[in-house]
């Protein structure tokens, strides 16, 4: 394969993987943001006194259950 094609290979795959690298940085991030915020509605209502106890367990299978294929939000992981 000519040179000047085998640079524009070069060239895009530098591209695409600096975009896959910066989008994966970006959602760790917005993950990050989303169970610290998680976090502390369930601390701040747990605490208070709002929620009973098995609300936890409730509210794990009703999101299981409104969005089939969730991974990482089981009783384990809220609390």
């Amino acid at each position: 394969m000519d040179e000047r094609y085998l640079e524009a290979v070069r060239t895009i795959k530098m591209a695409i993987l600096k975009s896959q690298n910066r989008a994966a940085k970006y959602t760790n991030a917005e993950m990050l943001s989303l169970y610290y915020a998680i976090g502390g509605y369930v601390s701040g209502n747990s605490r208070e006194g709002t929620w009973g106890t098995g609300v936890i367990d409730e509210i794990s299978a009703r999101l299981r259950e409104e969005l089939p294929g969730l991974r990482g939000f089981s009783a384990g992981s809220i609390y």
